[in-house]
C-alpha cells in the first residue's frame, strides 16, 4: 500500500500485521485510515509487550520506522538515523502505510519542529483539532523539542491522542488533554 520509492537496499513499510488492516480501506479518508492505524500500532506494542527493548529509543520495530528513505528538510540529503526520539518517524511510517497511490498526505518527516515548519510553510498549520490530524506537542528541554502524536477523538474542549515515544512505548490508551492545554502547540491535517 505504501507508495513512496525506497533507495535500493531499504526495506518497504508494511502494516503491523500479514493481513491488511481496516487502515487500507480506500472507502475512509487517509485521516480516518491513521486513526485506525495508530489505535492498532498502540494495541500490538501493548499485546506484545514491545518496546525499546535493544537500547534506549531503539527496537526492531522503531528500526522498521527509520527504514523509509527521510531526507533532511534543508538539503534533501538522506539521514540514516537510530536510536533517537522516534514518534515523528512513527507517524511518517503510519502516513505511508496508510497513503494510497497518489493521495496528498504531509511530507513525512522524523522530528516534530519539521513537521511544524512544513506546515506553516504551507498554510496548513492550525490551531483547530480534528480526528486523524497531527498533534504537535512541547516538550520538556529546548525550545525546538517537540511530540507528535494523532488526534483520535475531539470533544467540545478536550481531545484524545495516541503516540509513540511515551515511556518507551505506544500509549497503550488514548491520553486526553484539555484543548486549553500548554503544551498544544497546533494541528496539522492530513489528506
Amino acid at each position: 500500500a505504501a507508495h513512496l520509492t525506497a533507495p535500493p537496499g531499504a526495506t518497504s513499510p508494511r502494516p503491523p500485521s500479514d493481513l491488511p488492516g481496516p487502515w487500507l480501506d480506500p472507502q475512509g479518508t487517509l485521516a480516518d485510515r491513521m486513526v485506525l492505524w495508530v489505535l492498532a500500532e498502540a494495541a500490538r506494542w501493548k499485546a506484545e509487550g514491545l518496546g525499546e527493548d535493544i537500547g534506549p529509543n531503539d527496537s526492531n520495530r522503531i528500526r522498521e520506522y527509520f527504514a523509509l528513505p527521510y531526507r533532511r528538510r534543508a538539503t534533501g540529503a538522506p539521514l540514516k538515523l537510530r536510536a533517537v526520539a522516534w514518534c515523528a518517524a512513527a507517524v511518517g511510517f503510519g502516513l505511508t502505510v496508510c497513503a494510497l497511490p497518489g493521495e496528498r498526505k504531509p511530507a513525512i518527516r522524523v522530528s516534530g519542529i519539521e513537521y511544524e515548519q512544513d506546515a506553516r510553510a504551507n498554510h496548513t498549520w492550525s490551531q483547530e483539532a480534528a480526528r486523524g490530524h497531527i498533534v504537535i506537542m512541547s516538550r520538556p528541554g529546548p525550545a525546538w523539542y517537540r511530540h507528535v502524536g494523532v488526534v483520535v477523538a475531539v470533544g467540545e474542549d478536550w481531545i484524545q491522542y495516541v503516540a509513540g515515544n511515551e515511556s518507551d512505548t505506544w500509549t497503550p490508551e488514548p491520553v486526553q488533554l484539555q484543548k486549553t492545554d500548554a503544551t498544544i502547540l497546533g494541528y496539522i491535517p492530513i489528506g
